[in-house]
């Protein structure tokens, strides 16, 4: 069965390994999207990360609730903004409101990470996001801890586009968790990790990026193509702050793949940072 963790010492209990709902349209005709989550779910990967801004959210909803018709329940973490591209300060009842919603969709009364974004009509203006997280923090942190307390929501892990707005949040709003991208080629993160928060990876394999195809140069130039792929998942779980990694994965060897690390992975921060030396050393070589 998978291994399970915590996000932070009380946050909420995950399974290391992540299902992502993103792709779950581009699951092959031969296999029902039913299959994959049910393949998952019985292997202890019953941690899922959706968002109703993506094309497959309609899907996820349908299949999930076949899902739950067999008695098996799901740890959610949610994509949430607040405030997205169309405002310029946080606004608590809209935050409620979003939550109740997805509450409603994904049939259930309690999610267990909100993955929040702050965004704003500019979102790469870091000086309008900086002065809302600072003017507003007494706002967010209350609306958190109500969404908490009332038992809504487990914890929310901020999602900071830039690292300077993530180490703001831990200052503005401790405690707080971080998510981020974090695979053996997207390593900006680290700066992250290296505040000690919990934290969510995301995109262990790159965006499918053409960088996992090069990934056993980076760790094992040996490596076969499975070996690549199965270093590149491993890769996040390796740091103690890490959660979860999550990852979408529809195809029958990467749904294998994802049992198999979910099983097997664990933290060793020595190891994540030879790793991290080691693609460093590459990448540089590379050049």
């Amino acid at each position: 069965m998978a291994i399970r963790r915590l996000l932070g010492g009380n946050g909420p209990s995950l399974s290391q390994v992540a299902y992502g709902s993103m792709r779950l349209s581009e699951a092959p005709d031969r296999l029902r999207p039913i299959e994959v989550l049910l393949r998952l779910h019985d292997a202890g990967i019953d941690t899922h990360h959706s968002s109703f801004e993506y094309d497959s959210y309609p899907l996820y909803l349908d299949t999930l609730k076949q899902l739950s018709q067999t008695s098996r329940s799901v740890a959610h973490i949610v994509k949430l903004a607040e405030p997205s591209f169309d405002d310029i300060t946080f606004d608590a009842g809209r935050l409620v409101t979003a939550v109740d919603d997805r509450l409603a969709e994904l049939g259930t009364d309690h999610i267990a990470v909100v993955q929040w974004m702050v965004r704003t009509p500019d979102p790469s203006n870091e000086t309008v996001t900086l002065e809302l997280l600072h003017e507003q923090r007494s706002e967010i942190a209350s609306a958190f801890d109500q969404l908490k307390s009332a038992g809504k929501v487990g914890e929310f892990a901020v999602f900071p586009y830039t690292n300077r707005f993530g180490i703001a949040a831990q200052q503005e709003i401790s405690p707080i968790s971080l998510c981020g991208y974090l695979s053996l080629f997207e390593r900006d993160s680290h700066e992250l990790l290296a505040t000690g928060a919990p934290f969510i990876a995301l995109r262990p394999f790159a965006g499918a990026s053409p960088s996992v195809e090069s990934a056993p140069e980076a760790v094992n130039a040996e490596a076969d193509p499975a070996r690549r792929y199965e270093a590149a998942l491993r890769y996040p779980l390796l740091h103690p702050s890490v959660a979860t990694t999550v990852v979408s994965v529809n195809q029958d060897h990467h749904i294998d793949l994802a049992i198999k690390v979910a099983e097997t992975g664990h933290a060793d921060l020595t190891e994540f940072e030879k790793v991290s030396q080691r693609v460093s050393e590459r990448l540089v070589d590379a050049v």
